[in-house]
């Protein structure tokens, strides 16, 4: 299954030190190993905060930030496994790992089960290749969230 880009709504940075507005974008398309997650619950930290001022070297903006996310899945492409459209899951900081482990070419970061720093790798908001991942990530970055939390617990 592959989809067509979709409208996205999110939040983002426009500069150094400017507050987060609201921003519409693109997706990319479904690929046949991603899910579209509807992201209910993303925290932003420290290292979000340093990334919208420059505080890694400049930053591209608009700058979408956030890598702990929590949401349900709306889409799943053909070759997802173990997860299901209706699904909680988990995001951390990186939504792909191109986790090839062709004999004729194999990426050997990935082969070694190093794949948090394939070189191909994307991280959950804009990074330097200019990749936005938001709503967006391979199957095997996600973990079913049911573990650690119930949405039927609501705070008083």
């Amino acid at each position: 299954m592959s989809t067509e880009p979709r409208t996205i709504h999110a939040y983002a940075c426009f500069g150094k030190k400017e507050e987060v507005k609201p921003w519409e974008y693109q997706s990319r398309p479904l690929g046949p190993g991603d899910v579209e997650i509807k992201i209910s619950h993303c925290g932003i930290c420290g290292s979000d905060l340093h990334t919208m001022d420059s505080g890694w070297g400049p930053s591209i903006y608009p700058c979408v930030v956030g890598h702990e996310i929590i949401g349900e899945i709306t889409l799943a492409g053909d070759e997802v496994k173990g997860m299901k459209v209706g699904d909680r899951v988990g995001v951390g900081a990186q939504v792909f790992a191109c986790l090839n482990k062709d004999p004729a070419a194999p990426c050997k970061l990935c082969t070694n089960g190093d794949d948090a720093y394939c070189p191909h790798r994307v991280w959950t908001y804009s990074d330097r290749s200019r990749k936005i991942s938001h709503r967006m990530s391979r199957h095997h970055c996600c973990v079913p969230a049911r573990r650690y939390s119930d949405r039927s617990r609501r705070r008083a």
